[in-house]
């Protein structure tokens, strides 16, 4: 509560803290991504924690808790930036073959069909 926003596309490191308890979490790389130059149009806040699953949960658990916070629906993100003009709709499933790719070949038409 009351901490400024990172400056705009730099990584800074930060403790990231239960909103109730204040208890430390974890200690994340943050970043602040403003719109309108993000892939989806929208502000958007990144947070890289260390990865064990306890504390994983712990954080989404936290960022749950607080009103406006949600997980991202499967798509969801394609699907905002496909609204919001970033990406065409060969892109878009460009990125759906390059998610679904199996082999070596697949993978080379993917990345050049999504861009």
């Amino acid at each position: 509560k009351g901490r400024a926003l990172p400056p705009p596309r730099m990584a800074l490191t930060a403790n990231l803290h239960h909103p109730e308890t204040r208890a430390v979490l974890d200690q994340a790389l943050l970043l602040w991504l403003p719109a309108p130059n993000t892939l989806t149009g929208e502000d958007v806040a990144e947070l890289h924690v260390h990865g064990g699953a306890a504390g994983v949960q712990a954080v989404l658990e936290a960022l749950g808790a607080l009103s406006g916070f949600r997980l991202a629906q499967p798509g969801e993100f394609m699907r905002r930036a496909f609204s919001a003009g970033k990406l065409d709709l060969t892109q878009v499933e460009g990125i759906a073959d390059l998610l679904a790719a199996d082999t070596q070949a697949q993978h080379r038409e993917a990345v050049g069909q999504s861009g």
